[in-house]
């Protein structure tokens, strides 16, 4: 019974940290999108989804970056 413990220890470890990489991941993914989507569309708009893009990233990061203040002390 105790083993098991140690092993979903070792696995919600294993998925803060995966957390962590996955959201650093799609914030670069947010900054692909604002550029992406520029060339064919009206300039307003464009830079509409270039604020929104840049938004969600920096979401992203910074929930990020608050996992890893709260989590850092148990990994």
């Amino acid at each position: 019974r105790v083993q098991r413990w140690r092993e979903e220890v070792q696995l919600i470890k294993e998925e803060m940290c995966r957390v962590v990489v996955y959201l650093h991941w799609k914030a670069g993914w947010w900054e692909g999108q604002g550029i992406r989507r520029s060339d064919d569309i009206d300039v307003d708009v464009a830079h509409g989804l270039e604020a929104y893009s840049a938004k969600q990233a920096s979401y992203c990061r910074r929930l990020a970056a608050d996992c890893l203040t709260h989590w850092l002390p148990t990994l």
